[in-house]
């Protein structure tokens, strides 16, 4: 039997719709979690975060594994604010410290409590001279 080609053509077109519709029912039933609810406030900070980031690079730090303190040392006088401490293989042991105490100096020690084994991400907000910073460093206890 010989197919004519415009019934050729209507197959494809048909195959081609219901691929359409399969897509668009497939991206409206994906997880929403891949998503940014605040993409635009964070795009509109960005250059802020920047100027943030190269101001922490004026700022140095060493942890020290058996007392658990942190040693921050900066080019000027500065202070911490707020500490996040990540964990990269079990995020239920995430930390944010808020530093109450507005100490200031060119060399800070911190306690940090006690910390489990692995790789530990600290991300330091605070000032340093006049400016904002914010520093991000990985270690491993």
């Amino acid at each position: 039997m010989k197919i004519n080609w415009s019934i050729g053509i209507a197959g494809i077109l048909g195959f081609f719709i219901l691929f359409v519709v399969f897509l668009g029912i497939w991206m409206s039933l994906s997880p929403q979690s891949l998503y940014e609810m605040d993409y635009y406030e964070k795009g509109e900070n960005y250059a802020t975060q920047i100027q943030h980031e190269i101001s922490g690079k004026e700022v140095s730090l060493e942890f020290s594994d058996s007392l658990q303190v942190l040693h921050v040392f900066f080019k000027e006088m500065g202070n911490v604010e707020q500490i996040r401490l990540i964990y990269l293989s079990d995020n239920t042991k995430d930390r944010t410290i808020l530093v109450h105490e507005k100490k200031q100096g060119s060399k800070l020690s911190l306690d940090l409590g006690k910390l489990n084994k692995g790789l530990w991400i600290f991300e330091l907000e605070g000032k340093v001279g006049s400016r904002s910073f914010s520093k991000k460093q990985q270690f491993v206890l």
